[in-house]
């Protein structure tokens, strides 16, 4: 059983690969559905306005979030599927490059006006803000 705290420590590790190239047609998995656009996560996403003008070169930066994976850092993802729970609520799963390893995920996203909830197991972990 995975625990919400290693999901978050993924999302916040510092892992030394290189980032995943989300337009690369050859890459592995292939997204089951597209979060509509006005409702998306699709955007950057940080604790607070300090988190999010930090770049990605630094440990502490936003999660930046694309219809197909996402990038914190040294930690790369991408989407295998995306199955939409309702209004503004998406469980997305797939595969992770964190600290060298290959790794799986499965987290809720959910948004209430500009706030990202992730959510692994019932368990809320980590609430984000829309980066402007």
């Amino acid at each position: 059983m995975k625990h919400p705290c290693l999901i978050a420590l993924a999302v916040l590790s510092l892992a030394a690969c290189d980032p995943i190239d989300w337009n690369d047609p050859n890459r592995a998995g292939g997204v089951t559905a597209t979060p509509s656009a006005e409702t998306s996560f699709v955007g950057v996403w940080g604790a607070d306005d300090v988190q999010c003008a930090t770049p990605q070169e630094l440990e502490t930066a936003p999660m930046a979030i694309s219809e197909t994976g996402y990038d914190q850092y040294e930690t790369h993802c991408a989407f295998d599927t995306i199955e939409g729970q309702g209004t503004n609520v998406w469980v997305v799963s797939g595969a992770c490059s964190v600290q060298g390893d290959a790794q799986t995920f499965s987290m809720e996203l959910s948004i209430n006006d500009d706030q990202l909830t992730l959510s692994s197991e019932g368990q809320s972990y980590s609430v984000l803000q829309r980066c402007p």
